[in-house]
């Protein structure tokens, strides 16, 4: 198929530059008009392109239009045109300039895209003018959105074209733009329609009614790129404005500039001029700009409050200004806006100077829109830094200068900061020059003068931040052992050096690459350096000792300080070889040298015994297994220890601890000791850890300490054993004992002899008894067989009351005597004395107990349980507890063994249950009480009875027995006794109702008459 083309001019750069944004909008089928199938650059103009076409069709309706409006960004919106290839070669005829409205800003400039910010004349062919002339009274229509629908140019453009493709759209404020059309019927088309679908309203724009607002003598001027020349720019504003004195400043934009003339102008001649003429090939375009009502105040704000500058510039007199609306600190020290109700009042303060409270204060108009305030003051590079200095370090210089890549990197992020680098490390100052890299007339470098200097130092040096260098010190012969080496670790990203003059190795490069680089190196360096070390330095010494323990313990010394020395010995001449870096050999020999001199040979004071057991062990097993910090010298006329002074102390120590001796004297009589020595001594023979001697008095056990107390303590157990011991088998009367030493000859019973025991009778009224003596072993055995023989003995009383039988009795007393003799029995005759009964008094305490008073002696009453009053140590020095302990026996003392031992001591209130020994009872409970005056000294006498009811009630009993609690020498009445007792009974008995106690019988013995009727009479009162 056969290819058309078109030929497109009026491009604002090089096609190159632009091709996408051509393509953009030629393959736009429904902006461009037709499909295009190429676009080609022109082989003669860089500023014009080919339009290729497959459809004759598409290339027709292209051609149609002739005039394209396209959209180039930062170039702004651009008329291009196409033409047909023949038509060039005709005579170009220069489209007529028609003037834009003049439009207003109120919007942030930062946030207008660069096509709306200009008005420039609409390029059209002269075959056009005549239809153009009929429209020319065609108004323009205001469009404004909603303010909560951000509408972008594109939008409004897609949804006008599809009432017409010939219009113009620039923007007019936050949420309004400007329409243009050059069609009546495209006016009414739009205009008549009732609602937008996009929903955007429409009204016919009149910029008569907006006079009032727009500034007359500031403009925005667009369309100029970085490279514009500003004496042009200057030159250009005067041309358009008859040479009004005026001044102009940059925006942040690269193509914007604001114009400030001094006086006012004709602004239609001026907007007319600066859109029919262009400034190094650029078309401009200019937005007139709306009067602010803003000042930005500026100066030593610091002491200067709100209040303060409100009230300066709201009297007119002194600042010229008027009612404020707002103000807003921008920085609390330096900086406040200002916002008046009238604009008239902010041009107005501007005008002259400020001084508030003695501080000067600078005013100037602040648009809301640009964020920024006007100064009137064109921009000057006289002030402005455009070279700096950056310092580093001479071996970081060196690296970027020989580093392509690096440094190719650093000249990149400096060319984005319109800076070109140079270096020279030969230089004396080791700098990295930075430069300005833009035209010193271009607007570009008017933009960024005021913050150049700062933003490219703080670009190069967080460039400088990812480098470093790092010196490692190293000895030369070290260096060349592993130079060869460390080339071989060296990457892209970093290199390194060797300074002879200070033996030093610099690394330099990417931080992290640094790092790895100096850590392998490092680790080369330290591995070399200790081989260097060793070649160098290392030497032989020898020490002589005396003795192969002097060595030991030398050596036990220093072996963890030899480090890289080496240590042997000569055993036969007792010679020490150190081997290894001279530093170190001379440390370890100094070291051993001072060991030498610390060691002291000290005798043990020893018996003649324990040397002896010493002498038959393995002593260096014995040092080692017993960690003795000493070795012992055995010498035909010396035994003693080797060891440094300062554990002479802890040697001797240790070897006391570990070593021990026994002396247990012995009496003549211990025949079978030496046999039970000679058993034992069997058993721990093959130990070999123990001795034993033996003579008429003594036995010497010595060795280690663990079987010396064991041994000793079975050679003590067994003379304990072997120890004559007595103990008393108790009668009940006198008479019982003449008995048995007249009648039973219990010494001759074969039982007795063999377990080698001895009887003797104790007559004493208060204790008649047998005294049996045994050895210890033996001892209970003996008392059973006594006891067994005693346990047949009958006592039967006979009564003789008839007449004339006591006399006859009486007269032939001693033949009755003896022939009660010969039939084994002892015969006694006395007159019978009247005596009163004891007093016992009995109290009914619900169905099933009873409480009872009775006297008598406690000791010998006969209950399942019988209570023995304490104190808390549980010492047996009261007068009940004594009588207790005669009539019972040591037995009941076996109880209290244990609290004393572990040194406890029991509060009151605290019960013990103990074998009621000899006593006419089941158990025995002691019982703690407090002492009279103690805190809550009744509650602990009640608590004392009822936990002794407890007890006896848990051990099964029936009956018990207990005295008048409390009273003697614990100090309490017996009035406070009997209440005691009561309330314990009961609460005793409230805690069982439910169920049926095993005790039933409750006894109160005391042998004093008195206290027994004044118990009875108080338990009466009570109950």
């Amino acid at each position: 198929m056969e290819e058309r083309s078109l030929i497109l001019e009026g491009l604002p750069d090089d096609f190159d530059r632009v091709k996408s944004k051509v393509e953009l909008y030629f393959k736009n089928k429904r902006r461009s008009g037709g499909e295009i199938e190429q676009i080609r650059e022109h082989q003669d103009d860089k500023r014009k392109a080919l339009l290729i076409y497959m459809s004759e069709e598409d290339l027709k309706k292209v051609l149609d239009k002739r005039i394209h409006k396209v959209d180039f960004k930062s170039k702004g919106a651009v008329e291009v045109t196409v033409k047909l290839p023949e038509d060039t070669k005709s005579k170009k005829i220069k489209p007529l300039v028609l003037p834009k409205p003049k439009l207003e800003k109120n919007a942030l400039l930062k946030s207008l895209p660069a096509p709306a910010n200009q008005v420039s004349a609409a390029r059209q062919p002269a075959t056009e003018i005549k239809d153009n002339e009929e429209d020319s009274e065609i108004p323009d229509l205001l469009i404004t959105t909603p303010s909560l629908t951000l509408f972008d140019k594109e939008t409004l453009q897609m949804y006008f074209e599809q009432f017409t493709e010939q219009f113009e759209l620039a923007k007019h404020g936050n949420n309004s733009w400007i329409l243009k059309l050059y069609s009546q019927s495209d006016f009414k088309e739009i205009f008549g329609k009732e609602e937008h679908d996009i929903g955007v309203s429409l009204q016919v724009y009149n910029e008569r009614s907006l006079g009032g607002k727009s500034d007359p003598r500031r403009f925005i001027l667009t369309g100029f790129d970085g490279d514009t020349d500003c004496k042009k720019i200057s030159v250009f504003i005067g041309s358009c404005s008859k040479t009004t004195e005026h001044t102009w400043e940059t925006l942040d934009d690269d193509d914007m500039i604001v114009v400030t003339f001094k006086q006012d102008i004709d602004v239609k001649s001026f907007i007319r001029k600066c859109t029919s003429k262009q400034l190094q090939g650029r078309d401009i375009g200019v937005t007139r700009m709306e009067r602010t009502d803003s000042i930005l105040v500026q100066g030593d704000l610091e002491k200067i409050s709100e209040e303060i500058l409100t009230l300066y510039f709201t009297n007119k007199k002194k600042s010229r200004g008027g009612d404020i609306e707002n103000f807003t600190w921008i920085d609390r020290r330096m900086s406040a806006v200002i916002t008046f109700g009238n604009c008239d009042d902010a041009h107005a303060t501007v005008e002259q100077k400020h001084s508030v409270c003695g501080t000067e204060v600078h005013a100037s108009l602040f648009y809301s829109s640009l964020r920024k305030a006007l100064t009137g003051e064109k921009p000057s590079l006289t002030d402005t830094t455009t070279k700096v200095n950056i310092s580093v370090s001479e071996d970081l210089l060196l690296f970027f200068e020989t580093n392509e890549r690096c440094r190719k990197e650093l000249e990149s992020d400096a060319k984005r900061l319109h800076a070109k680098v140079s270096m020279d490390s030969t230089a004396l100052a080791s700098e990295i020059i930075l430069e300005m890299d833009v035209n010193k007339e271009s607007l570009k470098a008017r933009q960024i003068a005021p913050t150049w200097e700062s933003k490219i130092k703080r670009g190069v040096e967080s460039f400088l931040s990812g480098y470093d260098t790092e010196e490692l010190t190293v000895d030369e012969d070290v260096w060349r052992k592993v130079e060869k080496d460390c080339d071989v670790l060296v990457t892209v990203d970093t290199a390194f050096s060797f300074k002879e003059r200070n033996s030093k190795v610099v690394i330099s490069g990417v931080n992290e690459q640094v790092r790895i680089l100096s850590d392998k190196i490092r680790t080369l360096l330290t591995n070399a350096a200790v081989e260097v070390e060793v070649e160098r330095n290392t030497i032989e010494a020898t020490i002589q000792l005396d003795c192969r323990e002097t060595f030991d313990l030398i050596k036990e010394r220093v072996q963890s300080k030899l480090g890289q020395v080496s240590l042997s010995h000569d055993e036969k001449h007792h010679v020490i070889s150190l081997k290894g870096l001279k530093e170190k050999v001379n440390s370890v020999e100094m070291l051993i040298k001072n060991a030498q001199k610390n060691i002291i040979t000290h005798q043990l004071k020893l018996s003649s015994h324990l040397i002896d057991f010493l002498k038959s062990l393995d002593l260096h097993k014995f040092e080692k297994d017993n960690h003795i910090p000493a070795r012992f010298l055995n010498r035909k006329d010396f035994f003693g220890i080797l060891v440094e002074k300062e554990n002479l102390k802890g040697a001797q120590d240790k070897i006391g601890e570990i070593l021990k001796e026994e002396v247990i004297q012995i009496s003549p009589n211990q025949t079978g000791l030496t046999r039970f020595l000679g058993n034992l001594q069997d058993e721990i023979e093959k130990a070999n850890d123990i001795r034993i001697a033996q003579s008429n008095m003594q036995v010497i056990i010595c060795g280690l300490s663990n079987a010396v107390a064991d041994v000793t303590g079975k050679v003590r157990r067994y003379l304990k054993n072997k120890e004559p011991t007595t103990e008393n088998v108790p009668l009940k009367s006198v008479r019982e004992v003449e008995f048995v030493e007249s009648c039973l000859n219990l010494s001759d019973l074969p039982e007795l002899k063999r377990l080698g025991a001895s009887i003797l009778a104790c007559k004493a009224s208060n204790s008649p008894c047998l005294k049996v003596t045994a050895p210890n072993d033996n001892i209970k055995d003996a008392v059973d067989v006594v006891q067994r023989k005693l346990s047949s003995i009958a006592v039967e009383k006979h009564k003789y009351c008839k007449a004339g039988e006591a006399k006859v009795l009486e007269k032939h007393k001693d033949n009755v005597k003896t022939k009660a003799r010969e039939k084994q029995c002892t015969l006694y005759l006395s007159q019978e004395h009247i005596v009163a009964l004891p007093k016992s008094f009995t109290h009914r305490i619900g169905d099933f107990m009873t409480l009872s008073i009775s006297e008598g002696d406690l000791h010998h009453f006969t209950a399942d349980a019988l209570i023995c009053t304490m104190n808390g140590n549980l010492d047996f020095n009261k007068p009940m507890a004594q009588r207790f302990l005669k009539f019972g026996g040591d037995k009941i003392l076996e109880v209290c063994e244990t609290p004393k031992k572990e040194k406890q001591s029991l509060l009151p209130g605290d019960v013990l249950v103990s074998d009621a020994g000899k006593l006419n009872a089941e158990m025995l409970i002691y019982a703690v009480l407090p002492q009279k005056g103690q805190a809550l000294d009744l509650i602990y006498l009640q608590s004392s009875v009822r936990n002794c009811l407890l007890k006896a009630e848990g051990k099964g009993c029936v009956s018990i027995a207990m005295p008048a609690i409390g009273c003697e020498t614990f100090g309490f009445s017996v009035k406070e006794s009997c209440v005691a007792i009561r309330a314990a009974v009961l609460q005793f008995c409230s805690e069982h109702q439910n169920s049926q106690t095993n005790i039933r019988n409750i006894s109160v013995v005391d042998s004093d008459e008195k206290i027994v009727e004044e118990c009875n009479a108080l338990i009466q009162e009570l109950v």
